[in-house]
């Protein structure tokens, strides 16, 4: 099993030198306490992508809802990001990741996630992210959304924070890359379906937790002391 927490000094240093995305479009919420990521066109293109901390000192709390998505079928030129390999969000004030956010972004294989990141949300990173392998949660994540990590077929190791409570239906449905899993007791809600097909799973866990899966999925639970 990687090791998904340690990280060297020189991968520490790389990322405070990482400079914000020029022309990303942030809108100040409805009660002009902080900013949301709305528009991300200009990054079409782009291989890697910098999310800002905050602009004038007002933090960036949030990626709305299909800001990196390949699905825009409103729009009649709407962009691909099928270039788009990494993102990184600046500093500790992301609370949420909106509805589709990273859906259909195929080519995505790294995203470094703050540790202030609260909420994913529905098919955030959904069908076809076959690029993501590792992801490392915040300690403050409480939710992940329906479908947030659906058809993502590369991604092998997830640890899941203490302070998760609420895995929904179709969380990792289909995820047939997905290896080792490890969960907190204190989990109170996974929804149906959430690891549909997901094939060679090891669940980690301090106590034994059933988790709703279909006939495809054999679980293997490693008790750790």
């Amino acid at each position: 099993i990687p090791d998904l927490n340690n990280e060297s000094e020189e991968e520490v240093n790389d990322k405070e030198e990482d400079k914000p995305t020029s022309g990303l479009v942030y809108e100040l919420s409805s009660d002009g306490t902080y900013y949301i990521l709305t528009d991300a066109r200009v990054a079409e293109t782009y291989n890697k992508v910098v999310i800002d901390d905050d602009i004038d000192g007002v933090p960036v709390k949030e990626i709305a809802s299909g800001v990196f998505s390949v699905y825009h079928q409103s729009e009649t030129n709407y962009p691909r990001f099928n270039a788009l390999q990494e993102v990184i969000i600046n500093g500790n004030n992301l609370t949420t990741i909106g509805d589709g956010a990273f859906r259909g972004c195929d080519t995505l294989s790294t995203i470094v996630i703050p540790s202030s990141l609260e909420r994913i949300g529905d098919s955030a990173f959904m069908k076809e992210t076959t690029a993501l392998e590792n992801i490392k949660f915040s300690d403050k994540l409480t939710s992940i959304g329906i479908g947030a990590f659906r058809k993502c077929t590369k991604l092998e190791n997830v640890i899941l924070p203490n302070s998760l409570t609420e895995i929904s239906e179709q969380a990792f449905q289909g995820c047939a890359g997905l290896k080792y899993l490890q969960i907190s007791e204190d989990i109170t809600s996974i929804g149906n379906r959430a690891f549909d097909s997901c094939t060679n799973l090891i669940v980690m866990s301090n106590k034994k937790i059933d988790v709703p899966t279909d006939k495809q999925t054999k679980i293997e639970s490693i008790i750790t002391i």
